[in-house]
């Protein structure tokens, strides 16, 4: 099991070692809201995710439609609404 938490401590997670997909992408979207040429990325099933502490902290943004490559694989970004961190 690995284990995490945002910057701020609002928000602790745990989360099954289980990665659906893992990859390096490099589209403008990722390129410009991590200001690097590329970003790694790994996607895990909600279902292995267990918020362990402050789970009203975290907030949650869909893709834009046209970034969604397939819609049973849908993915959303979630982060900390009290210090920004990527969740």
């Amino acid at each position: 099991m690995v284990v995490g938490r945002c910057y701020c401590g609002a928000v602790f997670y745990e989360v099954m070692p289980c990665i659906a997909h893992a990859l390096y992408c490099h589209c403008g979207n990722c390129r410009r809201s991590h200001s690097a040429p590329m970003y790694w990325v790994a996607y895990v099933e909600e279902s292995n995710v267990t918020v362990v502490k402050g789970e009203n902290f975290i907030s949650r943004r869909d893709p834009p439609a046209e970034l969604v490559w397939d819609t049973e694989k849908s993915f959303s970004r979630c982060f900390c609404s009290q210090c920004g961190s990527r969740i």
